[in-house]
């Protein structure tokens, strides 16, 4: 579902169309489903081909300073989630 208000949430109700209802939205803090919940990605998400794992971490060294990479477990923070495992979400829900 498309949401079109500024943080997803509607200041009025919103009702759908084809019976009705009444739609619902709030915020819910959901596990970040690209680190599973733990902030931190394997440095291999970000592989190209032909490109070894320690050219992996250095390029994201140079390019994206602010992301911190762990050459002894190659793993990296998590951008989206910004390391915490999770994130706010809309959820909308038909009352």
């Amino acid at each position: 579902m498309q949401l079109w208000f500024e943080e997803g949430i509607a200041p009025y109700p919103i009702y759908r169309i084809s019976d009705g209802k009444e739609l619902k939205a709030s915020k819910q803090n959901v596990t970040c489903k690209y680190c599973e919940g733990i902030g931190r990605r394997k440095v291999e998400s970000c592989q190209c081909e032909g490109e070894t794992i320690e050219q992996v971490e250095d390029r994201i060294r140079k390019n994206s300073p602010h992301i911190v990479v762990d050459s002894e477990t190659h793993t990296l923070s998590c951008w989206t989630c910004g390391g915490k495992g999770i994130v706010e979400e809309v959820i909308i829900s038909v009352e």
